[in-house]
């Protein structure tokens, strides 16, 4: 399983995002069919091996959009995922996937109010081991 299956299987796992945007929780683009709120997320590895004995490791980057028809709706939506992977704790995400830390980077809102939907794209640094 990839970092990318787990991450998935982890957000569409999480209870209080899922009561949110159900299953419009997407790699990369978003379903055309389906309507806000909904989250599109897209994620940079970096890998590293290292020269001693320490485990290898991943770098990740992971850029993740909340969309809804309302700012105040998309802020809501990102404060979800900020919850689920702003202060991941140490330990297993699921598929083999370990995470070492987790914090945000950054956050900033993408208004597209002439298309009736509002964004607000965070940025997490995640570093993992892979099993």
């Amino acid at each position: 399983m990839t970092f990318r299956d787990s991450l998935y299987g982890y957000l569409t796992a999480n209870a209080p995002i899922v009561a949110a945007v159900g299953t419009r929780i997407y790699p990369d683009r978003a379903d055309q069919s389906g309507g806000p709120p909904y989250v599109v997320y897209r994620v940079v590895e970096r890998p590293f091996e290292t020269l001693d004995a320490t485990p290898p490791y991943v770098d990740v980057l992971i850029d993740a959009t909340a969309f809804d028809v309302s700012p105040e709706g998309a802020y809501a939506v990102a404060q979800l995922l900020n919850g689920a992977l702003g202060n991941f704790p140490q330990g297993a995400m699921g598929g083999g996937v370990t995470v070492l830390h987790s914090y945000q980077v950054e956050q900033q809102p993408e208004d597209s109010d002439e298309f009736g939907i509002f964004g607000v794209r965070t940025t997490f640094a995640l570093s993992y081991s892979p099993a």
